[in-house]
């Protein structure tokens, strides 16, 4: 179902949907909404490179919640999202890839791919409900190549993760100058111990205004976190 605004919304929940070839035709300015269907891996591939044809498009929420994309790993190489590196306009960018039995690898290739949107500002990424067990250097490193990003969302919870977190996770976002604010939510994983330069590389971010960061676990063996000042 489409509507005649500038911003096209889709909306498909619940219609059972396996393929999305003919979606990747559409010159829809927004996809709202994309959950509870069958989509898996690549035709979330196709999808985006579709999208990136779209050389207009400067706001995506995609919706893909509760899908089946880690089931089928199929074209890892080709990237999760790698077509919306065309979108040179794309500024706006919301994706809920919750529940989809998700991988670690995957999240390094999704990092990777939107380290191409070099004009983001607004970027909020669910991938809460996977599989995750670790956040590969790669992810951060692609989403530091983002460097018009202000706003940066990204939640992790109920994965697992159930050793320690990498040093340097927030490294990469060191490169984004012109990062206000910024949302790290790792609750609900099994972490037993936190590296103290967790947030080593923020001190480059002297723009950053407000840091919220959730580490809310069943328990710690050891806890120890290297602060921010603010200022």
């Amino acid at each position: 179902m489409t509507s005649k605004t500038d911003e096209e919304t889709l909306k498909l929940e619940k219609k059972f949907i396996s393929r999305l070839s003919s979606l990747s035709r559409k010159r829809g300015q927004r996809i709202e909404v994309l959950r509870q269907n069958k989509i898996c891996y690549n035709s979330v591939s196709s999808l985006c490179s579709g999208l990136g044809k779209s050389t207009k498009l400067s706001n995506l929420v995609l919706d893909l919640s509760e899908n089946q994309i880690g089931k089928m790993l199929l074209g890892l190489n080709q990237g999760l999202c790698s077509g919306l590196g065309n979108c040179a306009n794309l500024s706006n960018l919301a994706i809920n890839l919750r529940q989809n039995e998700i991988y670690s690898n995957t999240l390094a290739s999704l990092g990777t791919d939107l380290g191409n949107c070099k004009n983001l500002s607004n970027l909020t990424l669910n991938l809460s409900k996977n599989k995750i067990a670790q956040i590969y250097a790669g992810f951060y490193s692609g989403i530091g190549k983002c460097t018009k990003l202000s706003n940066f969302t990204l939640l992790l919870t109920e994965n697992q993760m159930n050793l320690e977190i990498p040093s340097g996770l927030c490294s990469g976002l060191g490169n984004c100058s012109n990062l206000l604010n910024l949302k790290l939510d790792l609750s609900q994983n099994q972490m037993v111990k936190i590296n103290e330069d967790l947030c080593s590389g923020l001190e480059k971010c002297t723009k950053l205004s407000n840091f919220i960061l959730l580490l809310m676990q069943k328990q710690f063996i050891f806890l120890g976190l290297w602060f921010l000042e603010l200022k």
